[in-house]
């Protein structure tokens, strides 16, 4: 109809309505005999993913299970992209990039219907994850999605910080911890914002069951010099509040 949509024909897996992330640069520019304007380019990156992990844990540390991790929209055309090219590496490191992490099986469905979506399901096994200190065994309260330090480093910027995209993701954890063991030690919640950023850790427990919830909200693209210290210190606050342990102790 009369309806323009985005297209770029170099990807390896084109979509409509979907650019990739070299050519999304504020506006474009339409060249025709009859239409001569102005087009948004950044109003359909919203990168969307959740993640959810059953696991158990054994008393020797090791950890095994399976993780499904849905993709949406922009999340859902970028992963499009990896599949097309074939590459199963990067994408098995979107999943579980932590050294140590192995994926054993992995089943991957694209679905087009009226939410763009790739679904993964794949077997996960880390041997050796929690640290074992007599009695106890500590693990990262983040597991596989622990940000162990911030990617900012510089104190002061002269021009804006640029994102690839609009990002809101969750990841929820199940562990099963061994017959024995209890948490003795449970972080609280943590939650902090800054402008269009927020996130919000959750933790609990019934019976051998721990329950980990983490929710990123990030709705800019774009951070101006001015905004810069503010944004820097929330992330520090974010890396703080990734830096926390689970204590499990024997009963």
């Amino acid at each position: 109809g009369e309806q323009p949509i985005l297209l770029d024909a170099t990807t390896s897996r084109p979509v409509a309505g979907y650019l990739p992330q070299r050519v999304i640069n504020g506006r474009g520019r339409v060249i025709d005999p009859d239409i001569n304007q102005w087009v948004d380019l950044e109003n359909n990156i919203s990168f969307k993913e959740n993640k959810y992990y059953e696991l158990d844990l054994d008393e020797q540390g090791n950890l095994s299970g399976t993780v499904t991790i849905r993709w949406e929209d922009y999340g859902a055309f970028l992963k499009m992209q990896q599949i097309a090219r074939g590459d199963n590496d990067e994408l098995k490191n979107s999943i579980a990039g932590k050294s140590g992490v192995s994926i054993t099986e992995m089943e991957v469905q694209t679905l087009m219907e009226d939410t763009l979506a790739v679904l993964v399901t794949a077997q996960i096994n880390a041997p050796n994850f929690a640290q074992i200190i007599g009695n106890e065994m500590l693990i990262p309260a983040l597991l596989f999605e622990t940000l162990e330090e911030n990617p900012l480093k510089s104190e002061q910027r002269l021009f804006p910080v640029k994102l690839p995209y609009h990002n809101n993701s969750s990841t929820t954890f199940h562990i099963r911890v061994p017959q024995g063991f209890s948490a003795s030690h449970l972080p609280g919640r943590k939650v902090a914002s800054f402008h269009r950023f927020a996130h919000e850790f959750t933790f609990s427990k019934e019976d051998q069951l721990l329950t980990i919830s983490a929710r990123i909200r990030n709705n800019s693209r774009t951070i101006n010099p001015n905004q810069y210290a503010g944004f820097k210190a929330y992330m520090d606050r974010f890396v703080v509040d990734n830096s926390d342990n689970i204590i499990l102790k024997t009963n």
